[in-house]
């Protein structure tokens, strides 16, 4: 994307999250780090450009290392017989090219993220030949376990007052959390400006790592470690053709943004305000239909800017959701 220089934030988990790495969320925790470490001023400037669609940086949402979302660029079923045919040069037994054709759309279409290899490779060059890469080769995870593993945990509220569990007008204090356990190294991919300092953006960075990430962090929880912060070309390649741009992190578009949605993935969340606004008398946000990494647009400009910053989503004026998009150019 031009006026944007890409780094790689390799991040080691030390503690369970009941915060998700979002892109919008990152966003968020980047500002309070930036007034703390430079001032209300500088905070508020990123905010303003931000708003103005000219936004400093762009986070990804976190991906387990090595991954990215797969590329629904394709509908396997249409291309069954195209992929025998390919697979009959290993396999000249029809029925039986035909069985693992059919394991192998099976096993592909579990999946939601792939190597980041097979995303460079599926970004530029036909369906049909990356099927049929994948006919021969096992199926290989970095060591079995999941991205990761959610655990729920029955709670308490304590009545301050006498110590006990009940509280007036019969109402329940037991309440719960879920916590997220990774089982991988993370993953986050940010883009720069050209025209703001890569050394601010890495010193509030290193601010959340010192401080926690989400919810809890005073108890423990979001605890994490930077192990590299790298420029990475991975995707300034300019794609040949290229006609749509694959979602890298969640994203409300702008007026004029594509042309069509080519695949889809939606989900909705109601955020609170955090830093400086928790003691307000109301904290929760309005509610944020959005769509989420792997989603697909057709688009005449796929290598533009895309998404926006909305306003009014609190009681609080000030507060905005980042929904910018950190899009990656396909071929569909």
């Amino acid at each position: 994307m031009k006026g944007y220089d890409t780094y790689r934030i390799e991040i080691e988990p030390l503690s369970s999250f009941l915060t998700p790495f979002h892109s919008d969320t990152i966003f968020g925790h980047m500002v309070w780090a930036l007034s703390d470490l430079y001032g209300k001023d500088e905070a508020d400037s990123v905010v303003r450009r931000a708003i103005a669609g000219r936004p400093d940086f762009i986070f990804s949402n976190a991906f387990q290392r090595g991954h990215l979302p797969k590329i629904n660029n394709m509908n396997p079923e249409t291309m069954m017989s195209e992929i025998v045919e390919m697979a009959m040069q290993n396999e000249p037994n029809r029925k039986k090219a035909t069985v693992e054709v059919m394991k192998l759309f099976k096993s592909e279409k579990k999946k939601n993220t792939i190597s980041v290899d097979e995303f460079d490779s599926l970004r530029q060059k036909s369906a049909r030949l990356y099927y049929y890469s994948k006919i021969s080769q096992k199926d290989e995870d970095d060591s079995g376990q999941p991205f990761y593993k959610e655990i729920f945990t029955p709670k308490n509220s304590v009545n301050r007052l006498d110590g006990s569990t009940v509280f007036p007008e019969e109402k329940s204090g037991l309440y719960g959390i879920t916590e997220t356990y990774y089982c991988h190294p993370l993953t986050i991919y940010v883009r720069i400006s050209h025209d703001y300092s890569f050394d601010k953006l890495s010193n509030a960075l290193r601010h959340i790592e010192a401080t926690g990430f989400g919810k809890k962090k005073s108890s423990g929880k979001g605890v994490f470690r930077i192990t590299e912060i790298k420029r990475t070309s991975i995707f300034d390649k300019e794609i040949d053709g290229a006609n749509a741009y694959i979602l890298l992190s969640n994203y409300v578009p702008a007026e004029n943004d594509y042309e069509e949605v080519f695949y889809s993935k939606i989900e909705t969340k109601r955020g609170k305000v955090s830093g400086g606004y928790i003691y307000r008398d109301n904290i929760f946000k309005k509610p944020v239909t959005y769509y989420v990494p792997g989603t697909i647009f057709l688009s005449p400009d796929p290598g533009e800017l895309k998404g926006r910053c909305l306003e009014n989503i609190s009681d609080i004026d000030e507060v905005v959701q980042f929904m910018t998009g950190f899009t990656v150019e396909v071929k569909i």
